[in-house]
């Protein structure tokens, strides 16, 4: 939903850009779903996503709540210091947001 990385790094090739693979999760390492990532896009200036990807189990659930901060305004700052409930598939959220982002390519 949103940006994708390409779109993000042709408007500002410095660009934040977190990718969490699932297997670093607890929640899909208790269920054996390791396959699949969270990827935040977002803006290093204003510091708001631009978008997110995911894939793998409850991929729709993690967009829907990233989507949903996007439509808000959200910063990234702020799912960095959400609780979310742990072990979720959502807890991924909060992960990419407090992870520095990815050196631009």
């Amino acid at each position: 939903m949103g940006a994708t990385e390409e779109e993000a790094r042709a408007r500002d090739p410095r660009c934040h850009v977190v990718t969490v693979p699932s297997a670093q999760l607890e929640r899909p390492i208790i269920d054996d779903r390791t396959r699949g990532f969270l990827k935040l896009v977002a803006d290093r200036r204003r510091e708001v996503v631009l978008g997110a990807h995911a894939v793998g189990e409850e991929a729709v659930e993690v967009v829907r709540a990233v989507t949903t901060a996007m439509a808000a305004g959200v910063g990234v700052a702020t799912p960095a210091r959400v609780g979310f409930a742990h072990p979720t598939c959502s807890a991924v959220i909060g992960e990419a947001a407090r992870r520095p982002p990815a050196t631009p390519r």
